[in-house]
């Protein structure tokens, strides 16, 4: 079921204040059950492969963890490049099995998987069914999909199925203050959105409106800063009942 969020927003950098003069600017959200959250890519001067540093059949990301799966955006600062990173564990980890599934929906036609671990076992492919699939012992596994859209809205939305190894499931993002993991719920679909949102009047503020496939209409209640890893000041609204939930 398709159903609308709106979003208010306060621009928080000069870069956003430019783009203000044009009336719109993009955001980042993470939505899961009924929590949305405005999030930021990791950013970096590497482009994606090189940022994962893939070899002994493991990448080598700054960010890798044993028994812990992360996933994330990265922002190559160079080329302005954007991609979404995945990956599960770590290099010389635990001797446990480890196996888990993603299913993506909604991936733009413009992109591509700049790498997989593994490539050799075919474990991250769009043509898959799921996208992915993955099993190791000892080592990482995970993936890279680059070449996203950043001048037009996407949503991209993972199912996960986190069979056995894994413990722990977090996105990563990087507001000015440094990067910040968010939990995750291991059993319940996640949706990454690039929003276009509008200037709502010269008041500083800006609404988005997009369709996503969330469970909840969220209606905004005004436009207020939040910490980047906290939900926005929205409540949530029963399209069935029209009950609310602050």
């Amino acid at each position: 079921m398709l159903l609308l969020v709106s979003l208010l927003l306060l621009p928080s950098s000069g870069s956003l204040a430019q783009q203000e003069d044009k009336g719109s600017i993009f955001v980042f959200t993470l939505a899961q059950d009924t929590n949305v959250y405005r999030v930021f890519p990791i950013e970096g001067a590497l482009d994606v492969v090189s940022f994962y540093d893939y070899y002994s059949a493991s990448g080598h990301t700054p960010f890798m963890e044993d028994k812990v799966s992360k996933i994330y955006l990265y922002r190559n600062t160079v080329t302005q490049g954007l991609s979404l990173v995945m990956h599960h564990a770590i290099d010389e980890g635990a001797l446990d099995l480890y196996s888990v599934k993603m299913d993506l929906r909604g991936v733009p036609e413009e992109a591509h998987v700049a790498l997989a671990d593994d490539a050799f076992r075919n474990e991250f492919l769009l043509e898959n069914e799921p996208e992915g699939n993955w099993e190791h012992t000892n080592n990482s596994d995970g993936g890279a999909l680059s070449r996203l859209p950043t001048d037009k809205s996407w949503s991209i939305s993972i199912t996960p199925d986190f069979i056995s190894g894994i413990a722990k499931w977090e996105y990563l993002t990087q507001p000015a203050s440094g990067v910040e993991s968010i939990d995750l719920d291991m059993g319940k679909d996640i949706a990454i959105t690039m929003s276009e949102v509008h200037s709502s009047g010269g008041n500083g503020c800006f609404i988005a409106t997009s369709d996503l496939s969330l469970p909840l209409s969220l209606k905004s209640r005004g436009c207020r800063r939040s910490k980047a890893s906290q939900p926005f000041g929205w409540e949530a609204m029963d399209t069935a009942t029209g009950d609310t939930t602050p």
